[in-house]
Formats: structure tokens, sequence, C-alpha cells
């Protein structure tokens, strides 16, 4: 192996083992670092927003109280207007599903009469009812989950109001940081390093915007569909339906 060769491999372990070494901290003291860690994330979906609105002459700290406002209000209008049709729309389900075992059961006795199909009839009844129960324990669990999370509510209301507040020094020291980064790259490869940032940034947002724009059309054509024929729990199906959109390969099917 050349020395070159060996130099490079070097190098790569290195990186490697940093890397390994750099995810093994942040699991460590990940309480600590996540509002720093949503505050970036935070950070780079606003930008093209403050773009825009800097060139308005809005300064930033306005551009990002009317951001969160009209997301946090969104957010509460979806979740007012949507959440208790779907908790209905779940318990009717989780009532509906013995008989629909039965149905299916009906079913497999049709078109195989006779023995043929008793014991499989009544493995799949059983199976699916196990399933069923499983399910509704998961989602009763919940229920406890959710209360033992509220003790902890004033810690997550310091997370939700810290990285916000997180974002804005981020957002406002932006050049700095930048100048700060570019500093550790060698200056003979800053260009082609700003090439490639510019060109992952316009990918990364081509593909999460596009994304997210195909889950929300297929929620919403679905749902509209179920409701048109008359289907049960149109919104439901619906809202699994974008969900499942997000799963490559799996999710169409």
């Amino acid at each position: 192996m050349h020395i070159a060769d060996k130099k490079k491999w070097l190098r790569y372990s290195v990186s490697a083992a940093f890397l390994i070494i750099a995810i093994i901290f942040a699991r460590a003291v990940w309480p600590i670092i996540a509002p720093f860690f949503v505050a970036i994330v935070l950070a780079y979906v606003v930008n093209p927003w403050l773009k825009r609105t800097g060139r308005l002459g809005i300064p930033l700290i306005v551009s990002l109280i009317i951001f969160y406002v009209y997301v946090f209000l969104g957010i509460y209008c979806l979740v007012m207007f949507t959440a208790p049709i779907i908790i209905e729309q779940l318990q009717n389900l989780f009532a509906y599903l013995p008989q629909l075992f039965d149905q299916l059961k009906a079913a497999g006795n049709q078109i195989l009469p006779g023995n043929e199909t008793g014991g499989t009839a009544d493995m799949l009844q059983g199976f699916g009812k196990d399933i069923a129960q499983s399910l509704e324990k998961r989602l009763t669990g919940y229920g406890d989950t959710l209360a033992a999370k509220v003790m902890t509510l004033p810690k997550l209301l310091v997370f939700f109001v810290l990285s916000p507040f997180l974002s804005y020094y981020f957002l406002r020291d932006k050049k700095n940081i930048l100048a700060r980064i570019m500093s550790l790259i060698a200056p003979l490869r800053r260009i082609e390093f700003l090439r490639l940032m510019r060109e992952l940034d316009h990918l990364l947002r081509q593909f999460i915007s596009g994304y997210l724009l195909i889950s929300l059309i297929i929620s919403i054509m679905s749902a509209v569909f179920y409701y048109i024929v008359g289907l049960d729990y149109a919104l439901l199906l619906g809202v699994f339906m974008g969900i499942a959109e997000l799963i490559p390969y799996v999710g169409p099917y």
C-alpha cells in the first residue's frame, strides 16, 4: 500500500472514530443539547422565510414572531378540528372490530364450507382479536403515559420556549457562525465546500417539501373519496394513508 493510501485510510479511520465518539457523547448529554439541536433545525426551516421578509425591511425578531404565531395557530386549529373526529372514529373502530372479525369468519366459512376452514377461521379470528386487544391496551396505556408526562410539563415548556429563543440568536449571528465554520476548511477547498452545501440545501428542501406535499395531497384525496363513497372512518383512514405515504415503497401499497 502506498504512503498516500495509508494516510488516506488513517484519516478515514480517525474521522470514523471521532464520529462514533461524538455520537456516544451526544447520546449521553442529549437532554442538555436537545434544545440547541431543535433550535438549529428551526433556524434552518425559518431561514427562507426570513430572507423574503428581510427584503421587505421587516426586522428579524418581528419576522420570527409572525412565523411562530402562524405555525402555532395552524397546529392549534388542526388539532382542534381534527383530533375530536379522529378520537371518535378510533373509539367506534375498536367497538366495531369484534363484529368485523365475526364477519370475516362467516365469509371464510362461505368460501370453504364445512370443517375445511373451521380451524383456520378460528385461528385468524383469534389472531385478529389479539391484535385489536393489544392496540386497545397500547392506546389506553398512552393515556397513563400522557398523565405522567404532565408531571414534567414545566420541563417541556422550558424546552419549547428555549428552542425558538435560541434559534433567534443562531439566526442573528448566522454570518459569524458560518465564518467560524469556514475558517476550519482549507482555503483551497472553501469554494467547493460552499458549492456542495448549496446543492445539498437545495436538494434537501426540495425533497422534504415534495414528500410532505405528496403526503398531504394523498391524505386529503383519500379522506374525501372515502367520505363520498360512504366509507366509515373516512378521516381516520385518510390520515393513515397520508402517513403511510411517507414510508418508501411500503406506503403506497
